[in-house]
């Protein structure tokens, strides 16, 4: 696979400006104008404008980078760079006519110095050019990158190497908590850790190690006589969490000793351990928003005997650090991505750009110089996307809409979507803005495998994250949930109603759900509470509740009534919730009659059973035991419910969330799994990356929509 690179970017933006400036020049070659007429010359215009603002430098980083400036112009016009510029700037189109993009593009400074140099734009009708003065930083820290220890590079195959001087070995702990993705803004490869932050990792799930236990010389002298710690992050998660994350680490070696770059006791901080000090902590007083990168150094001055973080460039905070190095106890590894311990420990959840480990202690002015350097490799968060989902982990057929759920999307905006795992292949799909988000077609050529999708604007890309996919041919071969129509179709008409019923049938919905309750007498009615002004419908004969109106005018529904709307108008499913009575006798009663209705009519082929109450559950079995009966209250194991005749598993989704392995286990048994009551996108696109069978909602028509879109028809 080979990453994006700039000229393809910038031909796939300059090639719709070319053929718009080609429709130009040719509407422009009119015949002379009659005889006898007159016509009024127009006005030369001529602008330049960089992301809607009016352009008159240009200043970039010492990397190579280009950008795409917007010329609008009824003029023709071309470009020269001057004498100063000859080598590492370069104009693409340098000539044109009418309205264009214009792509500006500098190679790497490895020069200190600045360099400058103008553009000029020369037209057609005006007297004077127009001029850019364009700019780019030279090298500041080329000294600096010579007394480098540890400089970690990040490769697109999710391996890690380390450039600096030394060569350390760098060891990868693979697993599915850690990818790599390219970074448009640095030309590099960024680490993406997955882990639950702040929590050890039990199992290989992704991360990095360099142990240096037998690296005397070359490492550990240099640590000790003073050394300073570079690094840029991202956190993906609040750490502001329910759990009171304690710490989260991005490059650390401490094991009863040790130092690093850490967030802890919400701040970022440098941690170091030292003989007269203990754990030396500097503390920042910064906390690190999500999704928002910083730039941090670590310094320890063993000649001062100070200890310094430094958060963007500036000087946050400052501790006593005297004596000397206190190495880890037992774990002599740094860690990128998680701290050093048997296996790592107080996981990170986030972006580590640069880990580096220097041999001294840098100046105020060496990290200045640091952070300018470094904010070229910042993934600079133009790109600003919220709340991203897709589907993973399941199966998806080739060619078919594949939505990505989220805000910040633009019209023009692309996905790329590059192999992260064993399968090959890099596809650039055109974005669809819908109201969800956005909507690609997933390339016909796809094959089964792990992909970065990586959101594209103007040349910059931004992970959205990771997504796993078997691809099929074959739409049969892709399990599409069943829409159930929670008590009904009620967007039109009240909860449990004949006509909500009627509406989840003519909606075509797999099921429609309703809650029973039978009274004294032994009538089975519908209705949610189970009350109409509080007339409770288990304390009264049916004599007493037959007249209570629904707010559409409908009378109180009995159950006899709804089956035969599903006899009527067969196609949709009765998914009958028995409720939990006041007594186990009325409990069980409704239970009997409901089953007993059912098989007078024969529709037990379009009826299915759900309650909170396992004992209700078993008692329709007692009475049919070919029934599909499902447990609602989420507190037992599939394997539980098969033993006990059950052939479903009907929970919300915190119980399949908190026990990953429960969907598996039930369709292992041959059993039907729901979930219930999903009513965003959001948690509709949990449901379907979990795979269960039916999904129970307030609102099937957008699910059914949803449904619609993403799974072909068979």
């Amino acid at each position: 696979m080979e990453k994006t690179n700039l000229s393809n970017i910038k031909s796939r933006f300059l090639a719709p400006a070319a053929i718009s400036m080609a429709a130009i020049c040719a509407l422009s070659c009119n015949p002379e104008n009659p005889e006898g007429t007159t016509e009024t010359p127009m006005a030369t215009e001529f602008s330049i404008t960089y992301e809607g603002s009016s352009l008159t430098s240009m200043t970039f980083s010492r990397k190579e980078e280009f950008r795409l400036i917007d010329l609008k112009s009824n003029a023709a016009w071309s470009a020269e760079i001057s004498e100063s510029g000859t080598g590492w700037l370069t104009v693409d189109p340098a000539e044109g006519k009418g309205d264009s993009q214009v792509a500006v593009e500098v190679s790497e400074n490895t020069a200190e110095e600045t360099r400058t140099a103008d553009l000029t734009f020369t037209v057609e009708g005006l007297e004077e050019p127009v001029t850019v003065t364009v700019s780019q930083a030279g090298n500041l820290v080329a000294g600096l990158m010579q007394g480098l220890i540890l400089d970690v590079k990040f490769n697109a195959d999710g391996t890690a190497e380390d450039i600096s001087p030394l060569k350390n070995t760098i060891e990868t702990i693979k697993g599915p908590e850690l990818l790599t993705y390219y970074n448009s803004m640095s030309g590099n490869y960024v680490a993406r850790f997955n882990h639950r932050a702040g929590y050890n990792i039990s199992t290989n799930t992704g991360y990095y190690k360099m142990d240096f236990t037998a690296n005397q010389g070359n490492f550990k002298d240099k640590l000790a006589d003073g050394h300073s710690i570079e690094t840029v992050f991202m956190a993906n998660t609040d750490l502001h969490s329910p759990e009171d994350i304690w710490e989260a680490k991005m490059i650390s070696c401490h094991d009863a000793g040790g130092t690093g770059v850490i967030y802890s006791d919400n701040n970022i901080i440098f941690c170091i351990n030292t003989t007269d000090n203990g754990y030396a902590k500097p503390y920042s007083n910064v906390y690190p928003e999500k999704g928002k990168y910083y730039h941090a150094v670590g310094v320890w001055d063993k000649e001062a005997g100070k200890a310094k973080i430094y958060i963007d460039g500036e000087l946050k905070g400052t501790a006593n650090a005297t004596g000397d190095f206190v190495f880890p106890g037992g774990q002599k590894w740094f860690g990128i991505g998680a701290d050093a311990g048997v296996t790592g420990e107080n996981a990170w959840n986030g972006d580590v750009v640069i880990a580096r480990v220097y041999d001294q202690a840098l100046t105020d002015k060496d990290v200045r110089n640091l952070y300018n350097d470094a904010r070229a490799e910042y993934p600079q968060n133009t790109i600003n996307t919220q709340d991203v989902q897709f589907m993973t982990g399941r199966e998806v057929c080739a060619g078919a809409k594949y939505l990505i759920l989220g805000s910040g999307y633009q019209e023009g905006d692309y996905v790329l979507i590059e192999s992260s795992g064993n399968s090959s292949g890099s596809w650039e799909c055109r974005a669809e803005l819908v109201e969800q988000g956005i909507v690609i077609d997933l390339p016909e050529d796809i094959v089964s495998g792990s992909y970065n999708l990586l959101l594209e604007r103007r040349g910059e890309t931004h992970l959205l994250g990771t997504a796993s996919l078997t691809v099929v041919s074959d739409p049969a071969e892709v399990p599409a949930p069943k829409v159930v129509a929670h008590r009904c179709f009620h967007k039109n008409a009240p909860e449990n109603s004949m006509a909500a019923l009627k509406a989840a049938q003519d909606l075509g919905a797999f099921g429609a759900e309703i809650d029973i309750w039978c009274t004294k007498d032994g009538k089975v009615v519908v209705g949610h509470d189970g009350n109409i002004g509080g007339v409770a419908f288990q304390d009264h004969n049916y004599s007493e509740i037959k007249d209570l109106t629904l707010a559409n005018g409908e009378k109180v529904p009995t159950l006899e009534a709804m089956l035969d709307q599903i006899a009527a108008v067969p196609g949709t499913k009765l998914i009958i919730e028995i409720k939990s009575h006041s007594s186990i006798e009325q409990g069980n009663r409704a239970a009997d009659e409901a089953v007993k209705l059912v098989k007078e009519k024969g529709l037990e082929d379009n009826v299915e059973y759900i309650a909170f109450d396992f004992n209700l559950c078993k008692r329709v079995l007692i009475n049919d035991p070919d029934a599909i009966v499902a447990y609602l209250n989420g507190d037992k194991a599939p394997t539980e419910l098969h033993e006990a005749g059950l052939k479903g598993v009907d929970y919300s989704l915190a119980p399949y969330v908190n026990n990953p392995g429960w969907i598996a286990e039930a369709h292992d048994l041959g059993m039907i799994v729901n979930v219930w009551t999903l009513n965003s996108m959001s948690e509709f696109m949990t449901a379907l990356n979990l795979k269960t069978d039916y999904i129970s909602t307030d609102a099937p028509d957008e699910l059914a929509d949803l449904i619609g879109m993403l799974f072909p028809e068979k």
